[in-house]
């Protein structure tokens, strides 16, 4: 019991931090990147962490976003959604093109 109650915690702590992000991004412009690279499901947690590049006025920029899963056949289906050369729409913070992050609604559109 206290593995499944220990996934079950990290699971929603790493989901309400991501909640957070997607919150903060929300108004952040939007533009397309490239997957670089998928890794995932990780053990002992699933999760699945993309690498990816984007474009801002010319200059090029690289982020990474990790997606926290409860079962490990979501991660490996988002893993597969998002292999390398894939592309997906990507927010970055005006003045600091930098700063960036992948949404999961901006995906679905």
């Amino acid at each position: 019991m206290p593995l499944i109650l220990d996934s079950v915690i990290v699971f929603l702590v790493r989901s309400i931090l991501l909640a957070i992000r997607e919150r903060r991004s929300k108004q952040w412009p939007i533009t397309t990147g490239i997957v670089l690279a998928s890794y995932g499901p990780t053990l002992p947690y699933p999760d699945v962490q993309l690498i990816y590049k984007y474009e801002v006025e010319g200059e090029i920029w690289t982020g990474s976003y990790t997606k926290p899963f409860h079962s490990f056949d979501s991660a490996r289906e988002f893993a597969n959604q998002f292999a390398p050369s894939a592309t997906l729409h990507v927010r970055y913070k005006t003045g600091d093109a930098s700063s960036s992050f992948v949404r999961r609604g901006d995906q679905l559109q």
